[in-house]
Parts: structure tokens; sequence; C-alpha cells
């Protein structure tokens, strides 16, 4: 059985809820045209899936009544030649509250969160947690 893609989520979604491309478009912000492309699976120009961006992703989880994480699941490309690890945050409850925090922060607050994990994580592989300079 071939796997559903983006596109075709999208289109099972909206159709489920009774709205037509240009409904969907409306309550998103988008264009009737993009919504288009993003159903269709690819840009005309390069023939690639269309890299729906954050805030759309998140426009489209919020029209069509789905979680964030599943729509970023689903839809998030990360742009060429970035690569990101996989991890199954779904499964750690603080984990995925930092991942979603980070989602809807302001690029001010993302970089005060990425700072902090990383500063974590150094700590983390260092052991120095609880102890003190002499």
């Amino acid at each position: 059985m071939k796997q559903e893609t983006f596109g075709q989520y999208i289109t099972r979604l909206r159709v489920a809820l009774g709205f037509s491309k240009a409904e969907l478009a409306r309550q998103t912000g988008m264009t009737r045209d993009y919504i288009g492309k993003i159903e269709d699976d690819h840009q005309p120009s390069s023939g690639e899936p269309p890299n729906v961006g954050e805030d759309n992703l998140r426009a489209l989880a919020r029209v069509l009544g789905v979680p964030e994480s599943e729509m970023f699941r689903r839809g998030y490309r990360p742009p060429q030649g970035y690569a990101l690890a996989p991890i199954e945050y779904e499964t750690d409850p603080d984990l995925q509250m930092v991942v979603e925090a980070y989602r809807g922060a302001s690029d001010n607050g993302r970089r005060h969160i990425k700072g902090a994990a990383e500063l974590a994580l150094e700590v983390s592989r260092e052991g120095a947690v609880g102890r003190h300079a002499e």
C-alpha cells in the first residue's frame, strides 16, 4: 500500500471538513493557488513537493483541527542541505514540551531555548551537574 502524501493528507482533511480550496485559503491566510500546489505535491519549477513554511503548517493545523506536531511530522521539509536528526520526541513529554515551545517562540525566544538546550547538553556530557569549582 502506497503511503499517503502530504498533499493527499491535506486534501483528505479539507474535504472531510467540507471546505473548498478557496475557503481553506481564506481561513489560513494563504492563496487558493498555494493550497493547490500543496495538495498537488509539486512546485511547477522543480517538480519537488512544496516546502511549506512553519507558519503555514501551524495555520493548516489550526484550521484543519490537527495537532501541530502531526502537521510538522507529515509536512515539514528542512531547507536543502540541512538534515534533522531523527528524534522520537512524542515518547518524551519533557522533550515534546521543549519542541512545542521552540516552534511557538519568536526568533529571540528560539535563540534562548537553543542556547539553554546547548548548555544542558554540554553540562550533561561533562558530568558537571552538581559540581562546584574548587
